[in-house]
C-alpha cells in the first residue's frame, strides 16, 4: 500500500512538472513573440524616420534647390506657346497674304522641327517630368540603402539588445496569471527608449551615408542626364529662339507692314505671333534666372549636416507615438501563448540557435567596428578637402594684386595649383580607399554565412544528447547554467576558433591599410603643406600688399586648422627642438653634419614634421643632426 502511494505521488509530480514545463514554454514564446512583434514595429518606424530625414535634408541643403527643374518646365511652356502660334497660323492662314504665308511657312518649319524634337526626347507621356523622377531616383537609391542597412542590422540588435528587453516582458506578464497594465507599459517604454539608445550611433551614420549620396548627385549636373540634357535643351532653344525673333519674325512683321492699308495682314500677324512672342519672353527671364541660380550655386555655402543629438532628438519624436495599449498587448499574449503550443524540442532547438547568436553577435560587433575604422578616416579626409576647398576659395584671385607684385602674383599661383592637385589627389585616394575598406568588410562579413548549416544541425543534436544525459531530473532554474555550459562543447568552440582566427587575420589587414592611408596619404599631404609654408610662404610674409598678407595670414590659418583636425582624431606631430637627443624611433636623420655648438646626436633643424598616431610613430620627423 505504501508502494503504491509512492509510484502515485512519483507520477503526481512528473505531471506537475511536465505541466509546469509547458505552461512555462508556452508563456515564454507567447511574451519573446509579443516583443518580438513590437521591436520590428520600432525599426520599421526608426528606418521610416531615417528615410524621411534623408529626402528632407536633402531637399533642404542641395545647393541648386529646385532650379534644376527649370529648364524642363521652361521647355514645356515655350513649347506649348510654340504649339499655340503654329494654331493660330493654321486658323487664320487664309487671312494673310502669300508673301507673309511664305515666311510663316518657313518659322512654322522651324517650330515644328523644335516641337518634334522635345517630343522625342520627353516620350509618351507628356505630363511626366523626367529632372523630377531622376530626382526621386536619387532619393530611392539613398532611402533603399538607409532601409537595407537597418534592416541587415536587424538581428544583431536582436542578438545583443534584445534579452534585457524580453526580460522585462517576460517580469511583466510572467510575474502573474494576470498582467500588470502598468509594468506591461513600463516594458513598452524600456523596450523603445533602450531601443533608442542602442541604435542611435549606427542608424546616425547610415543617415550621414544616405544624405551625403543625395547631395552628391543633386548639386552634381554633369552627372544628371536629365537635367543636363534639358538645361543644354534650354540653351540651344535659347539660341535658336533669338535668331527666330530676331530675323524670321521681323521678317514677317516688315513684310505685314508694307501690305495695302485696307489688308488685315499686320492685325493677324501680331495675333498669330503674340504666343510665340510671350513665350520667348518668359523663356528668356526664365532662364536668364536659372543661369544666375546655378552660377551662384557653385559659391553657396552648405548649411551643417543633422548635428547628433537633433537627430537623436527627431529619431525619438518619429517613433514617440509607438505606445501599444497595454490591454492589447495582453490580450495578444494570451490569446496566443495560453494554449502551451510550444513543445519541449522546438524550446531546445531555439536555445541552441541562441547560443549561435550569442557567438555570432561577438563578430557581427567586430564587423561594425571594421566599418567605423573605415569611415572614421572617410570623414577625416573629408574634413581635410573641405578645409582646403575653402582656402582655395577664399585665395585672392591674380586680378587683386597690381603688375609690379609680379612676383608675389606668380608664388600664389603655384601655391593655388598645389592646392588644387591636393583636392584631387584626396578626393581619388578616399575613393579608393573607400572601396578597397568596403570590400575588405564585406569578404569578413562573409565569413559570418560561409559556416553553413550543419553545424548548427549537429549542436542540435549534441544539445539534445547533453540534455538527456545530465538533465532529467534538473529544476526550471537549471535551466540557463545548463545552455551557458553548452557553450563549451566542442561544435561551439570550433565556431568560436573560427571567427577569432578570421578576426585577427582581417585586424591586421584592416590596421594596416588604415596605418598606411594615414602616411601615404592624410599625413603626406599636410607635410607637403608645411613645405609650402616653409618654403613659399616664407617669401610672401613680408610683401607690402595687403591681398598677400591676408593670404599668408588664410595659409597659416589652415595650418592651425589642420592640426586642431589631427588632435581631435588622436594624431600628434613629433617635431623636436633644436639641441634635442636624436631618437631613433622618431626622427629620421636626412643629413648629418658639423655644427659649431652642437654635440654628436643633437638635432639642429626639422625639415619635415613625424606624426604619432595615440601611441604608435607613424611617420618619423625627418631632422638634420649633428655628427
Amino acid at each position: 500500500m505504501a508502494a503504491k502511494q509512492k509510484r502515485i505521488n512519483r507520477l503526481a509530480r512528473e505531471d506537475e512538472r511536465r505541466h509546469l514545463w509547458e505552461s512555462w514554454e508556452g508563456l515564454i514564446s507567447g511574451v519573446d513573440g509579443y516583443a518580438l512583434k513590437q521591436s520590428v514595429r520600432l525599426f520599421d518606424a526608426y528606418c521610416d524616420a531615417v528615410c524621411t530625414m534623408i529626402v528632407r535634408d536633402a531637399a533642404k541643403l542641395s545647393k541648386l534647390d529646385s532650379q534644376d527643374e527649370y529648364a524642363f518646365t521652361e521647355c514645356v511652356e515655350l513649347y506649348g506657346a510654340y504649339r499655340r502660334t503654329l494654331e493660330a497660323y493654321e486658323n487664320r492662314r487664309e487671312a494673310l497674304s502669300p508673301e507673309v504665308n511664305r515666311l510663316m511657312e518657313g518659322i512654322g518649319s522651324v517650330l515644328s522641327s523644335r516641337i518634334k524634337q522635345f517630343d522625342d526626347a520627353v516620350g509618351a507621356d507628356e505630363n511626366a517630368d523626367p529632372v523630377k523622377t531622376e530626382k526621386q531616383t536619387v532619393y530611392d537609391k539613398a532611402t533603399s540603402y538607409a532601409a537595407r542597412r537597418i534592416d541587415e542590422h536587424f538581428d544583431e540588435y536582436v542578438s545583443q539588445h534584445f534579452s534585457e528587453c524580453k526580460t522585462r516582458f517576460r517580469q511583466a506578464f510572467l510575474g502573474n496569471l494576470t498582467p500588470d497594465m502598468l509594468s506591461v507599459m513600463e516594458a513598452l517604454d524600456f523596450l523603445r527608449d533602450s531601443s533608442l539608445s542602442f541604435c542611435q550611433r549606427g542608424f546616425y551614420g547610415f543617415y550621414l551615408d544616405g544624405l551625403r549620396f543625395c547631395l552628391a548627385n543633386l548639386d552634381d549636373l554633369h552627372q544628371r542626364a536629365a537635367a543636363r540634357f534639358y538645361f543644354d535643351l534650354a540653351e540651344d532653344e535659347w539660341n535658336v529662339s533669338n535668331d527666330m525673333m530676331k530675323v524670321q519674325v521681323a521678317a514677317i512683321e516688315d513684310a505685314a507692314g508694307r501690305a495695302p492699308d485696307d489688308n488685315s495682314d499686320q492685325s493677324t500677324v501680331q495675333e498669330i505671333l503674340s504666343p510665340l512672342r510671350e513665350g520667348y519672353q518668359r523663356f528668356s527671364k526664365a532662364l536668364l534666372l536659372t543661369r544666375q541660380a546655378l552660377k551662384d550655386a557653385e559659391s553657396m555655402p552648405r548649411e551643417p549636416y543633422l548635428s547628433y543629438e537633433i537627430f537623436g532628438r527627431e529619431l525619438a519624436a518619429a517613433c514617440d507615438g509607438h505606445k501599444l495599449e497595454a490591454a492589447a498587448g495582453a490580450q495578444l499574449f494570451f490569446t496566443g501563448s495560453g494554449e502551451k503550443k510550444a513543445a519541449f524540442i522546438s524550446a531546445l532547438d531555439r536555445e541552441t540557435d541562441a547560443l549561435f547568436d550569442q557567438i555570432r553577435s561577438g563578430f557581427l560587433k567586430t564587423a561594425y567596428r571594421f566599418q567605423r575604422a573605415i569611415s572614421d578616416e572617410e570623414f577625416l579626409s573629408e574634413e581635410m578637402i573641405d578645409m582646403f576647398e575653402r582656402l582655395r576659395r577664399d585665395l585672392p584671385p591674380e586680378g587683386e594684386l597690381p603688375p609690379e607684385a609680379a612676383a608675389e602674383m606668380e608664388i600664389l599661383r603655384g601655391i593655388t595649383e598645389t592646392v588644387e592637385i591636393k583636392i584631387e589627389s584626396l578626393k581619388d585616394s578616399r575613393a579608393l580607399f573607400a572601396g578597397d575598406g568596403k570590400r575588405r568588410v564585406g569578404e569578413f562579413a562573409a565569413g559570418l554565412k560561409e559556416t553553413g548549416y550543419d553545424s548548427e544541425l549537429d549542436a542540435y543534436n549534441i544539445v539534445l544528447d547533453e540534455w538527456a544525459a545530465r538533465m532529467p531530473n534538473a529544476e526550471y532554474g537549471d535551466m540557463a547554467a545548463f545552455f551557458e555550459s553548452c557553450l563549451e562543447l566542442g561544435v561551439f568552440i570550433e565556431l568560436k576558433n573560427y571567427y577569432e582566427k578570421r578576426e585577427n587575420e582581417y585586424q591586421s589587414k584592416i590596421d594596416k591599410a588604415v596605418l598606411n592611408y594615414k602616411k601615404d596619404t592624410l599625413l603626406y599631404e599636410i607635410n607637403t603643406y608645411e613645405e609650402i609654408l616653409n618654403y613659399s610662404v616664407s617669401r610672401l610674409r613680408e610683401s607690402a600688399y595687403e591681398p598677400v598678407a591676408r593670404a599668408v595670414k588664410l595659409l597659416d590659418e589652415t595650418q592651425a586648422s589642420l592640426e586642431m583636425l589631427l588632435k581631435k582624431n588622436n594624431i600628434r606631430p613629433i617635431r623636436p627642438e633644436p639641441r634635442e637627443m636624436f631618437n631613433g624611433k622618431e626622427h629620421e636623420v636626412l643629413i648629418a653634419e658639423k655644427q659649431d655648438g652642437y654635440n654628436k646626436g643633437e638635432i639642429i633643424k626639422v625639415l619635415a614634421s613625424g606624426y604619432k598616431y595615440k601611441d604608435t610613430v607613424v611617420l618619423r620627423a625627418n631632422v638634420i643632426a649633428a655628427k
